[in-house]
């Protein structure tokens, strides 16, 4: 399918679609909460940048990337003052994603590899309905990208933009979630799970909401099922076979450092069990300051972890 075709497509539904590498990609069901703190970034926002040449849209405005259309929940654009026609924005300078465990669709994380594609966009915040963590990545020199973790201040500091946001007006008339942690992705004490011998317990990790099956794997890789069980069985992506020996995935493997790395690794490792993989990524390691190789690659320095990969024996 075409652009194109897809915007037709999009015309006779009420129901909103994303679309990418050809394939119409369904919404996800949203919570109350996510759509509080949406209309609260969106205010906040508009407020902050009044009188400038941005405006603030969200979520009904789609943005287009190389061939895609994509929803971001808060976007901000600097191209002009006055808003006109146009049904989409291409332009970005800021994109605000609101990630909320309670909704349905592919994880918003995943989506910031497809925005980054867009050579105007300088900031992308992830921020967390249910326990009120804030990550701003922000375009640097060269194009890298550098991310910090402000879920502890009390205002957010958007360089983008040129301005503060409270975090307590962020998430105002929002409740915390107290049961869950502070990262969308499956913490360490938990992947142990996924490790040890205990059958209940590999199959309670096997069921948390970061893993995610091989069919929504395909679906947000743009590729098909059979690739992505053949990158398995090769040890260029890790999964792990529930009772019924389906391939669960944690669904942080896709971001592109980690995918791009992964097939590296499993040769250096010299092996592709998907658990012996997941072991050695999710494990402390000293030649990397305590941190685990998953940890470093997120912060960039993949050659120290194939440093470790090679020398680690299994």
């Amino acid at each position: 399918m075409t652009l194109d075709e897809f915007m037709a497509f999009e015309e006779g539904h009420v129901e909103r679609h994303e679309f990418w590498g050809g394939h119409i990609l369904p919404m996800g069901g949203e919570s109350a909460k996510h759509h509080r703190v949406v209309l609260n970034l969106a205010c906040l926002i508009a407020d902050l940048i009044d009188g400038t040449s941005c405006q603030v849209v969200r979520q009904s405005m789609s943005l287009q990337v190389a061939d895609g259309l994509l929803y971001p929940d808060v976007m901000v654009t600097c191209d002009k003052a006055l808003a006109g026609d146009e049904s989409f924005v291409t332009d970005p300078t800021l994109v605000i994603e609101v990630i909320d465990p309670a909704a349905t669709g592919y994880d918003k994380r995943d989506k910031f590899r497809r925005y980054r594609m867009a050579a105007s966009l300088r900031e992308y915040v992830l921020a967390d309905a249910a326990t009120r963590q804030v990550e701003v990545f922000t375009r640097a020199e060269e194009g890298i990208w550098q991310v910090e973790d402000q879920s502890a201040a009390a205002e957010i500091s958007l360089g983008s933009i040129g301005g503060t946001l409270k975090k307590s007006l962020i998430f105002k008339g929002v409740a915390i979630d107290s049961h869950r942690k502070p990262d969308d992705y499956l913490p360490a004490s938990e992947v142990g799970a996924l490790i040890v011998s205990s059958l209940p317990a590999q199959q309670q990790g096997l069921a948390a909401a970061d893993m995610i099956s091989a069919d929504e794997a395909a679906q947000l890789m743009a590729t098909t099922l059979v690739t992505i069980r053949g990158r398995i069985a090769r040890g260029r992506a890790v999964g792990l076979t529930d009772t019924k020996s389906e391939f669960r995935l944690p669904r942080w493997q896709f971001e592109t450092s980690m995918w791009e790395l992964l097939p590296r690794m499993s040769a250096a490792l010299g092996t592709t069990d998907g658990r012996t993989l997941l072991s050695f990524l999710e494990s402390p390691h000293d030649g990397l300051g305590g941190r685990s190789p998953r940890q470093a690659v997120e912060q960039g320095e993949a050659d120290r972890v194939m440093a470790v990969a090679h020398q680690k024996e299994f």
